[in-house]
């Protein structure tokens, strides 16, 4: 009993971003959790080609809809595992991206 007014709409994704393949084992070996690559993804968005940015954690939170104690464990394990680099300024927190993917021709 379907209509032709029934028809699940799929919205395109615009873009993909990807990490670095260390990622792998180290999410397998329990060292990275899940939200560490939703959390990297969007650092990665928000740097771009500049070498690093200014973000509040809480901001982070809301815009990923994740409590902010969950990103401060992410960002830490991130760290850990030397992905990123924070560094503490007056106001908020500098964070550089140091793994990323590279493109590899075969």
């Amino acid at each position: 009993m379907t209509s032709e007014n029934n028809y699940l709409t799929i919205c395109p994704v615009s873009y993909f971003i990807k990490v670095p393949g260390d990622m792998i084992p180290d999410i397998v070996s329990g060292k990275l959790k899940d939200c560490d690559i939703k959390v990297y993804s969007y650092l990665v968005s928000k740097v771009g080609q500049k070498p690093a940015i200014y973000m509040p954690v809480k901001k982070m939170a809301v815009e990923l809809n994740v409590n902010h104690v969950t990103i401060k464990r992410s960002l830490e394990r991130l760290q850990n595992n030397q992905y990123i680099c924070r560094k503490r300024t007056k106001n908020y927190s500098r964070t550089s991206i140091i793994k990323r993917w590279t493109l590899v021709s075969l």
